[in-house]
């Protein structure tokens, strides 16, 4: 119960200090609210110092990053005809791909409890190859493990917009973001079992039948908190007075421990959040409506 109200005033602490700029310029000004969908995926993901035995680097963090999806909301005020500032709520969500993931997971359950029921399986055979076969003549065991993850984030951040008119109703933006994402993330387990039973040994068919069936196991989530910047560049064309549409081309860098130890450290953040981040940096192409007032 303490670490979860510590945990709370952290968080307000971050958000006070990623609005704050904004707070201090709120005046009476017009305002926009613009809604935006984006796609995304990772430029850059993290790696393992580890090495197999053929010399070759282990990917001690995702192999590779499948394309995910964004939504996010924004409130700015509009504080000359050209320059915006404001915040912005976002959640991101991404699937991560790794093959070697249950190395870096440190899942007491899957190493210390569940291999040990599986005959003849050790933990770092069912780690390297994800595959089990056993048996006897009569009955044959085999299994795939598919480890499946997922990134979510919760991002909030302050933003500043510079529209630079082009051709009547349509402006170039070049914009920048900081902020904090909250992020979670999750591994489950698909297990595809398949028995096989072989009754009469001079029959001509190798098995005469089978019977599969799926497992599922949800290991503990990595949880944490990241700071981001994230310049932006894009257009925008106004529809009328009221309404415009946007396309807007996104780059997050997650900032380390080496540029942001302080703020880190000031917000008591888990020292291990850098540690399960699995992503450096990425894009993402963003499609949006402003609503004027």
């Amino acid at each position: 119960m303490r670490w979860q109200i510590l945990k709370k005033s952290r968080l307000s602490m971050a958000a006070a200090l990623v609005f704050l700029p904004v707070i201090l310029l709120a005046e009476d000004l017009p305002i926009e609210f613009k809604f935006t969908l984006s796609h995304q995926n990772a430029l850059e993901t993290k790696r393992s110092a580890a090495y197999d035995g053929f010399g070759m680097p282990y990917l001690g963090l995702p192999d590779s990053v499948n394309g995910g999806f964004g939504l996010s909301a924004a409130f700015n005020y509009r504080i000359t005809d050209a320059f915006r500032a404001g915040i912005k709520i976002g959640y991101d969500y991404m699937h991560l791909y790794q093959r070697d993931v249950l190395d870096e997971w440190d899942w007491d359950y899957w190493e210390k409890t569940y291999i040990e029921f599986i005959p003849g399986l050790t933990v770092e055979e069912a780690n390297k190859t994800l595959r089990y076969n056993a048996g006897t003549d009569s009955t044959q065991f085999s299994a795939v493990f598919e480890p499946v993850q997922r990134l979510k984030e919760l991002k909030i951040s302050t933003q500043a917009e510079y529209h630079l008119p082009v051709y009547k109703e349509l402006s170039a933006v070049l914009g920048l973001e900081f902020g904090a994402s909250l992020f979670s993330r999750q591994m489950e387990m698909h297990e595809h079992w398949i028995k096989r039973y072989q009754l009469d040994p001079e029959s001509t068919e190798k098995y005469d039948y089978e019977y599969k069936f799926e497992l599922l196991h949800f290991a503990p989530p990595k949880t944490g908190v990241r700071f981001f910047l994230a310049p932006v560049i894009g257009v925008n064309f106004d529809l009328n007075d009221a309404m415009a549409v946007t396309a807007d081309f996104i780059y997050v860098q997650y900032l380390g421990h080496q540029q942001v130890g302080w703020l880190e450290d000031l917000l008591r953040i888990p020292a291990d959040s850098e540690k399960w981040f699995p992503v450096k940096s990425k894009f993402l192409i963003s499609l949006g409506l402003v609503l004027k007032y």
